[in-house]
């Protein structure tokens, strides 16, 4: 659910209103190629639908949303996706109208629904749905971005009362899915109903949208609903574990298909859910209310800015491996929904493509491709790499075929192999070149990211080394499996990669861990440390998994 900034969204012609179609087959022809050819070089699956004064231009689907009797099931343009924070306008439309039949108003304080919140009496709905509540950012916490399991409202809301705001109401503006949980719940108090039923009745409904909804629990694929992905080891999608829908709700627990989500901000745009005068009310003014550099928010409505001169409005999403957008540019009558359940490479970057293509901007298409390693291609690389003025170091280091990087105080990343001594991050469209001396020993480090370079110098002598202490790999291959316990909101999964092992979180990116001892492993980034247990008969049966506190896990 966190936000994805919209950056990507980038112009449209300044051409005479409506003389000719903007979307033309041509270019329709060039963004099937372009999602065609990033599907099968696994870098992305999903959905697209672009509609042009009130007509679908173009609508696709590439790739799976699951698997039944162990066979892929492929996905439609009638699938329905976790749209994540573009739930927030739809959660934003229902207060509104409330409002406008006067059964609450905009300037009612937090006090009047849930008064043992902190400063309950000094929020307003206005200050919710602009997010300058101050109040904590409840998915910040590891515990609400890997609920699984449901959780009641009651629940929810003793968390939000224990919370610590961050400012004062009024003084600040920053993103807060909190405040759209509790719009939700103040949209159930008010009406007496259910956040679906009145989802339904207030917008599904009057706009025939039969496959937007709120869902009472987990994915179902015979219902045409898609699970998300990551790709495992270069080569296959495993399904991500997905949130419970309790967690998320009104913040950024809608499902629906593209083309419906289209229609919805053509009919609020339109005036078919609210008065021009409210739907004015909910718009946000460029640079005013600004939530990232360039996104200024509204009333459950970010601005999608192009340049000085044009001005379009949306909102994204992200939730579990889902990455989803909707852009509505009134002037040109243009709507894009793009959802993504399979993200490889960048969310943003696939979106400038995209619209390079529609708005006739130049763009090259990307060379992807991956070359196999072993360890000994990898000798050398290794070191801590620094630049001048740059305030944070590069530490790369190998396990096994596997390289690895990580800036100082950042989450260490896997790198895949592009060329000789040439490596990329997909998700951050990172590109690492190293340069050799004559003995092999890499010696500076360049790093390439939108247009951007970056030359590091190698500052250690030696090579960095992974592990301090060289354990056993029958040892380490025991140690292999999923751990989990009933109260721990994810599943760690051991890996054995070469002469160590590595650790990854459900849905969470794999890292590699540095061995203590026979039996203790460490990631000093996160301050995170395993100690591995095992019976009488040497059977490991769990971990003590310590960062901050430390839980018991049981091997499964």
């Amino acid at each position: 659910m966190k936000k994805i900034i919209l950056i990507f969204w980038l112009a449209f012609l300044a051409c005479s209103v409506y003389a000719q179609d903007l979307v033309t087959r041509e270019k329709v022809k060039s963004i099937d190629s372009l999602l065609n050819y990033l599907y099968q070089e696994k870098r992305f699956m999903g959905s697209i639908c672009i509609r042009e004064q009130g007509k679908q231009v173009f609508s696709k689907a590439y790739g799976i949303i699951g698997e039944k009797n162990r066979k892929p099931v492929p996905a439609n343009t009638g699938t329905k996706y976790r749209i994540g924070s573009i739930s927030k306008t739809y959660t934003a439309v229902m207060i509104m109208q409330l409002a406008e039949a006067r059964k609450l108003s905009l300037d009612d304080k937090l006090s009047k629904y849930f008064n043992m919140l902190p400063n309950a009496e000094q929020i307003s709905i206005r200050q919710l749905l602009n997010h300058q509540s101050g109040l904590y950012n409840y998915t910040n916490d590891l515990q609400w971005r890997n609920q699984y399991t449901p959780v009641s409202k009651k629940e929810m809301l003793a968390n939000f009362a224990n919370d610590k705001p961050d400012f004062e109401p009024g003084t600040k503006t920053a993103y807060s899915n909190t405040n759209y949980m509790l719009l939700g719940y103040i949209i159930e108090q008010v009406t007496g109903k259910s956040f679906n039923e009145n989802l339904q009745e207030l917008i599904c409904k009057k706009l025939g949208l039969k496959n937007t909804y709120l869902p009472n629990g987990g994915t179902d694929i015979s219902k045409n609903e898609a699970f998300s992905f990551m790709l495992q080891d270069d080569e296959s999608w495993k399904r991500i574990e997905e949130i419970h829908v309790s967690a998320s709700d009104a913040a950024g627990g809608i499902i629906a298909p593209v083309e419906e989500v289209n229609r919805f901000f053509e009919a609020m745009f339109q005036n078919k859910l609210l008065p021009a005068s409210a739907v004015q009310q909910m718009l946000p003014v460029q640079g005013e209310n600004t939530i990232t550099s360039i996104n200024s928010y509204g009333y459950g409505i970010q601005t999608v800015p192009f340049g000085n001169d044009h001005i379009g409005y949306g909102h994204s999403g992200h939730i579990d491996g889902f990455s989803t957008v909707c852009g509505y540019f009134p002037e040109d009558q243009l709507s894009i929904s793009f959802f993504n359940n399979g993200e490889v490479m960048s969310f943003n970057q696939i979106n400038i493509y995209l619209l390079s293509i529609i708005f006739d901007k130049a763009y090259t298409l990307p060379k992807l491709k991956k070359i196999a390693v072993n360890e000994h291609s990898l000798k050398g690389l290794p070191g801590i790499y620094r630049a001048p003025g740059v305030p944070m170091d590069v530490t790369v280091t190998a396990q096994g075929n596997k390289l690895w990087a990580q800036a100082s105080g950042q989450d260490s990343f896997l790198l895949t192999a592009t060329g000789t001594d040439t490596f990329e991050f997909r998700q951050a469209d990172i590109i690492m070149s190293f340069v050799r001396d004559k003995q092999g020993l890499a010696q500076s480090l360049t790093m390439e990211q939108g247009g951007d370079k970056l030359l590091m110098n190698r500052v250690t002598s030696g090579e960095a080394v992974v592990a301090t202490v060289i354990v056993d790999g029958a040892l380490l291959s025991r140690y292999e499996g999923v751990y989990g316990a009933p109260d721990f909101p994810m599943k760690i999964t051991i890996r054995k990669t070469g002469a160590g092992i590595s650790v990854q979180g459900t849905g969470q990116p794999e890292f590699p861990l540095t061995a203590v001892n026979d039996t203790t492993f460490s990631f000093d980034p996160i301050g995170l440390q395993l100690n591995f247990k095992h019976d009488g008969e040497g059977v490991i049966t769990g971990m003590a998994l310590t960062q901050g506190k430390t839980i018991m896990l049981k091997k499964e």
